[in-house]
């Protein structure tokens, strides 16, 4: 069944606009002592900016910009109007323009390390990495050892996984903060993905010390647990972390997940089923709910056919695929597993592969294992078509399996842990199949 590892995508800690909103709060309190000794344009510059403060905090974003830009007209060669701009449009994901505002500022003042900061954070939501790199590099040349500017760039070397770039970095942030709460979880999560599961509970309980009511932390530490099969202490992990974060299908996914491997089999489709709720529809929970329907003592084949049919048309409704498979070329046919590697799917599906090696068939493999074993280098030996999925999304592996005119699209996961029914939604191929790996429907439109 699946987990879920929350990697903390943190904004630039201490300059970002939550920080930022309460620095200036601070400004604002102080510009008030001494308004009776400022000037006239002074007194309205720092009411302006504080009227933008205020704004943003009720939420009126339109409100806030107006009164931030009132500001930035009175001091046209003061970055602060401009900083606080980029920060309003930041807080509500208007990434392109708070980068605008940044860059602004910046002209203003070249070594202003919130704009710098800032502008690193407008470019990674937008998932420019490069560019967002350079950024995090000044803040370093203009502040050594700034442990959110090393945070964000090792967040940026994990998504694309650079493992041991990215610890490196966690542990420069460590060595400099060690009150970082943030680099103990994501350092975890890296040693979590290479199985080192000690080793991920030691930092996140340092996580969860320094932070008690950081619920991404509390919920790796459920998954970290429940890797060792202390679900009793998983349980209890994945409790504190719905608590915190109730509105987070992802958790309660994982709680429902421990319970049934506790052997509450009630219990646990119980609690799955608040991840899988219209609003919430999260699909790994959709996945595990339905496997575990599959050991129901009493449940009818009629009945199991009928929740596989409900549930699987929220992984959406196939379309008719592009593709058409040419009469006098190979037959191209294409498996998907998570499952190369050491794993019963495996050992099945070898003597097909092996076999298929001596016909005039086209093989393709489309495996998402993350790290593979001997089974896997002996599986790719029989020469087929191998393709990494990896950290590729549904629609990125669509495109892929279109673009290798594979006629037959075989799904060997169904429901099980990893399985992509999202991808077989997408109608990646004209014949769809399910086998071996998963011994009910998997509820899909055919």
């Amino acid at each position: 069944m699946s987990i879920v590892l929350c990697v903390n995508c943190t904004k630039f800690l201490g300059l970002n606009v939550f920080s930022m909103v309460e620095l200036q709060s601070t400004i604002y309190a102080a510009s008030k002592i001494r308004l009776s000794g400022m000037s006239e344009q002074h007194k309205q510059i720092s009411t302006a900016l504080a009227q933008a403060h205020h704004a943003a905090q009720a939420g009126d974003i339109e409100a806030a910009v107006r009164w931030a830009r009132l500001a930035g007209k009175q001091a046209p060669n003061d970055p602060l109007p401009k900083l606080l701009l980029g920060d309003i449009e930041l807080a509500f994901a208007r990434f392109p323009a708070a980068a605008k505002h940044y860059r602004e500022a910046l002209r203003c003042k070249p070594d202003l390390v919130a704009g710098h900061g800032n502008l690193g954070v407008a470019l990674l939501r937008q998932g420019q990495f490069l560019k967002a790199t350079e950024c995090f590099k000044r803040v370093l040349r203009l502040h050594p050892n700034d442990a959110s500017a090393l945070l964000n760039l090792g967040y940026i070397a994990q998504a694309q996984g650079q493992a041991e770039s990215a610890l490196r970095y966690y542990q420069q942030v460590i060595a400099a903060a060690p009150g970082h709460a943030e680099a103990y979880n994501n350092a975890a999560v890296l040693y979590l993905a290479a199985t080192d599961s000690a080793q991920a509970i030691d930092l996140l309980q340092k996580a969860v010390q320094i932070d008690p009511g950081y619920a991404e932390a509390q919920n790796n530490l459920g998954n970290a647990l429940r890797a060792q099969g202390r679900l009793g202490a998983a349980i209890e992990a994945y409790r504190i972390a719905a608590n915190l974060q109730p509105e987070h299908p992802g958790v309660w996914n994982n709680l429902g997940n421990a319970l049934i491997d506790q052997g509450d089999l009630d219990q646990g489709m119980a609690i799955l089923e608040r991840a899988i709720t219209p609003e919430a529809n999260y699909p790994a929970a959709i996945s595990n709910w339905l496997m575990a329907q599959n050991y129901q003592p009493h449940i009818t084949l009629e009945a199991l056919h009928q929740a596989h049919t409900r549930l699987g048309s929220r992984f959406g409704t196939p379309s008719s695929a592009n593709f058409k498979c040419k009469p006098g070329e190979a037959l191209r046919i294409g498996f998907v597993s998570p499952d190369f590697r050491q794993h019963p799917v495996a050992h099945l599906i070898e003597p097909v592969l092996a076999t298929a090696a001596r016909s005039a068939l086209e093989i393709f493999c489309y495996s998402d294992v993350d790290q593979g074993d001997a089974v896997t280098a002996r599986l790719k030996a029989y020469g087929h078509t191998w393709r990494d999925l990896h950290g590729k999304s549904d629609e990125m592996v669509a495109d892929m399996v279109r673009r290798d005119g594979v006629c037959i699209l075989i799904d060997l996961a169904g429901h099980t842990a990893q399985a992509r029914p999202r991808l077989f939604a997408r109608r990646a191929a004209p014949v769809q199949v399910s086998w071996l790996g998963y011994f009910s429907t998997t509820g899909l439109a055919a």
